[in-house]
């Protein structure tokens, strides 16, 4: 609990000197951040006063939502069972909702075992809480293996989705943020926490830091390559480079946008320099290459 005290109020500390007039909207703390004790699973395991007490106290402190890995007792079909989860904690400091990992891994050190992470029970869905700045999904380290989680963290809608982990991967996270097109935020005790663009490119990596702090917004415009955008370019000549956000990979012919402009939208931008985003472009070629077939139009010019 003292580590997680100390890691939220760095950023804390960080969002007041690098984002002068801005709030620490979300904290996205590793699996088990907080336990009884070191140990097998069922010593990690804490009470949801005790995480109250500690990680929502830390929420209501500093005035964001915190999503922590905790190992917590929760009653299953009227008995107490120990499980993996990831807690979100509101503003006020209130327990607001809890993720079960679903796809818990098999015991450790034991190739025969069938037991779930020593006697832990798995959750039986996913699920997308919304927040006052955007839809929030969970998911828990080997959960990231599996595909189904990512899938109906889309179909809920997630804007974000936050992985508590003990894994450092980046290139998984990486895959399913670009096929489903929303932020990922991992957080792990090893290096390479990262944040990962709905283009699938990392955006901001931890590497050797402890925390990692960037920020995001919800609202963007992903556009393929075109002679119209030039990389950008042509959206900061238009409104200015301070009006704009964004990343163009030119390796990747992709690009996601931003408006930093409270008078006008990134949709508002991209139509004004006569561009589209990647999806209205691919449904628009989709829709000319069926009429074409119909019509006998794609012969060679």
């Amino acid at each position: 609990a003292a580590n997680a005290a100390r890691l939220v109020g760095e950023l804390a500390d960080r969002t007041a000197r690098e984002f002068p007039g801005r709030r620490l909207d979300l904290v996205v703390l590793p699996e088990h951040c907080v336990m009884n004790k070191p140990g097998r699973a069922k010593d990690k395991v804490v009470t949801r006063a005790f995480a109250e007490q500690s990680l929502g106290a830390l929420a209501q402190r500093h005035g964001c939502y915190i999503a922590a890995g905790i190992f917590l007792m929760e009653n299953v079909a009227g008995r107490d069972c120990p499980r993996n989860c990831c807690a979100l904690f509101d503003r006020t400091g209130k327990m607001v909702s809890v993720y079960n990992k679903v796809h818990t891994a098999l015991t450790w050190g034991d190739v025969e075992s069938t037991d779930s992470e020593n006697g832990l029970a798995p959750g039986d869905g996913f699920q997308v809480v919304q927040t006052d700045f955007g839809r929030i999904g969970f998911l828990v380290c080997y959960d990231m293996s599996y595909p189904d989680g990512w899938a109906e963290l889309k179909r809920q809608g997630a804007d974000i989705v936050a992985v508590s982990s003990m894994s450092p991967q980046v290139f998984r996270p990486s895959l399913f943020a670009h096929q489903h097109q929303y932020w990922v935020v991992t957080s792990t005790p090893r290096t390479q926490a990262a944040v990962i663009t709905p283009l699938g490119m990392v955006k901001g990596r931890a590497t050797d830091e402890q925390t990692l702090l960037t920020e995001i917004d919800l609202s963007y415009a992903i556009c393929h390559w075109s002679s119209q955008l030039q990389g950008g370019k042509a959206l900061y000549d238009k409104f200015g480079a301070k009006a704009v956000g964004g990343i163009y990979d030119p390796g990747e012919d992709n690009g996601i946008f931003w408006s930093n402009s409270p008078d006008m939208t990134i949709g508002e931008m991209i139509t004004a320099v006569n561009v589209r985003t990647r999806d209205a472009e691919a449904a628009r070629a989709d829709r000319a290459a069926k009429m074409n077939r119909v019509s006998g139009r794609g012969e060679y010019r």
